[in-house]
């Protein structure tokens, strides 16, 4: 059941909302059910969750929807295509534009020798990347994986 309230604008009482209107508003956002893969993370955040072994697919927000036309993991290209091994030397670094570099020397910061990825989904179709941890040095924070 659907009930409508009439909304007055002319009472004495005017809230001054976000616009400084004085309305309210109401939105309703419909998600849609579809499965979401993990290793397809669409932000920085949701890369390090999932590394972690958080797995949350059910935040639609966290990872794009899956591209198997049956949703099986297992048979995947996504998840069964071989993937770079991680060198201990190796840390990832994300510059001011959210492009992630994986370097080879976390002394020199983005000085180092490296390759650039465009996100971190990039990074982790290409690299089989482990639990990262988050350290800083002066030229900023970089994360490096878990000894």
């Amino acid at each position: 059941m659907i009930t409508s309230y009439l909304t007055r604008l002319d009472l004495d009482y005017k809230p001054k909302g976000p616009d400084g209107q004085g309305r309210n508003r109401l939105a309703i956002n419909v998600m849609e059910p579809s499965p979401r893969c993990l290793l397809r993370p669409r932000s920085r955040q949701a890369a390090l969750d999932y590394l972690r072994g958080i797995h949350l697919p059910e935040l639609a927000t966290y990872y794009d929807g899956c591209t198997h036309p049956k949703n099986e993991c297992s048979k995947c290209v996504r998840a069964t295509r071989a993937r770079e091994s991680w060198r201990p030397e190796w840390i990832v670094r994300e510059d001011p534009s959210k492009q992630v570099w994986l370097l080879d020397n976390s002394k020199l910061g983005f000085a180092a020798s490296g390759r650039c990825f465009g996100s971190w989904r990039a990074l982790l179709d290409e690299v089989a990347v482990p639990e990262l941890k988050r350290k800083s040095d002066l030229t900023g924070f970089f994360w490096q994986a878990q000894t």
